[in-house]
Formats: C-alpha cells, sequence, structure tokens
C-alpha cells in the first residue's frame, strides 16, 4: 500500500529554495515537484507502466512544465488526465520519437516556405520590379512579356518529345 502523503500547498512551493543537491516535495499519487540546485522548479509524475517504475515530466498545451508557469492545480489535472492515459495502456510521457518526428516536420516545412521564397522565378520578378522602377522611357508591356516568357517554364502541352 503507498503511504498517503499529505497534498501540496501553494506556500510550501514558494518557500522550496534550492539545495546542493535535486530534492523532490510529494503532493501524492505520484505527483512531484522537483527542485534543482540551481532553483527551477518543475513537475514529475511518477507512475508504472509495462510493470517498470517511470518518471515523466508534466507538459502544459504551452510546452512549459516549470512552477510558476504552471499552477498546483494545473500540475494536478495534468497529472489526472496521465493516469486516465494509463488506464486505457497509453503512456503519458512524450516519446523521444514523437518530438523529434514532430521538429523535423516543424523545419521541413520552414524550409518548404524559404524554398518557395527562393525560386528563380520570385527572385527574377522582384528583380524586374525593382529595374522597371528606373526605365520610365521604356514601355513595360513587351519587355515584361519577354522577360515573362523566358523565366517561365513551357505549358505542359508544349513539351518536347523525346
Amino acid at each position: 500500500m503507498p503511504k498517503s502523503v499529505a497534498p501540496l500547498m501553494n506556500t510550501q512551493l514558494l518557500a522550496a529554495k534550492p539545495k546542493p543537491a535535486r530534492y523532490r516535495l510529494h503532493d501524492g499519487r505520484g505527483l512531484l515537484l522537483e527542485v534543482a540546485p540551481t532553483g527551477a522548479k518543475r513537475w514529475v509524475l511518477r507512475y508504472q507502466f509495462g510493470g517498470k517504475p517511470t518518471m515523466a515530466a508534466l507538459v502544459n498545451e504551452a510546452g512549459q512544465n516549470d512552477y510558476p508557469t504552471v499552477s498546483l492545480a494545473e500540475a494536478r489535472k495534468l497529472a489526472e488526465r496521465a493516469r486516465e492515459l494509463l488506464v486505457v495502456g497509453i503512456d503519458p510521457a512524450p516519446s523521444k520519437v514523437a518530438v523529434a518526428e514532430a521538429a523535423a516536420l516543424v523545419e521541413a516545412k520552414r524550409v518548404d516556405e524559404d524554398a518557395a521564397k527562393n525560386t528563380f522565378k520570385a527572385v527574377a520578378d522582384s528583380w524586374y520590379e525593382t529595374r522597371t522602377q528606373t526605365w520610365p522611357s521604356i514601355p513595360r508591356g513587351k519587355p515584361g512579356w519577354c522577360w515573362m516568357s523566358t523565366c517561365t517554364p513551357p505549358s505542359p502541352k508544349y513539351r518536347l518529345l523525346s
């Protein structure tokens, strides 16, 4: 039978000072506030998954888990959601693979956006627009058409047969 622990209060959390070694304040049912020697305070949940004891950081929707940002009440709600996942058979800890895949998707999206901005046509259009401002005596219709027909790839129906 697990040892019963008195629930934490905000005054205890505010009074928690850093010590030379990392220590934890227990709220009960596996919810802990971990205090680092640097003074950082983060929420952690201790649980068993697959018969093995495990600890996971409790992270809110904004990706934060430090004490002043995530209140005691919110940490308790996050712990309750994690326990509901455990009942269903899902590990509440965000796996490193899932986090890496999400980061890779964000990076790929950024690279695609940069690639769209740096196409030859986009750069050529920008250059042409800045140059035509200094060419008032040249009619812009014909040089513009020549420029665009040179920079734009041909239509698929006019491709050369190989």
